[in-house]
């Protein structure tokens, strides 16, 4: 009966090993998700930033041109 235990024990202590390993790969794997998903994050909130600059740059070249039609045709009429 002893040897039985034993083999149970044993077996027990291999598969608690085996998972304990298993858990630290799949925590590190985990670890470095979380790093790719804050650098993202912050690859985004510039991306959005840089977007945000370029349509503010956007509608005053568009104001500009307006303006300039504007002033071209009131030039046209008044020769």
């Amino acid at each position: 009966m002893n040897d039985k235990v034993k083999d149970i024990i044993e077996r027990d202590d291999v598969l608690l090993t085996s998972c304990t390993k298993q858990i630290e790969i799949l925590e590190a794997r985990l670890f470095e998700k979380e790093i790719e998903n804050d650098t993202l994050k912050k690859d985004v909130k510039n991306l959005k930033s840089q977007v945000n600059l370029q349509s503010e740059e956007n509608a005053k070249l568009k104001t500009e041109l307006a303006n300039q039609k504007k002033r071209r045709s009131e030039n046209d009429s008044n020769q």
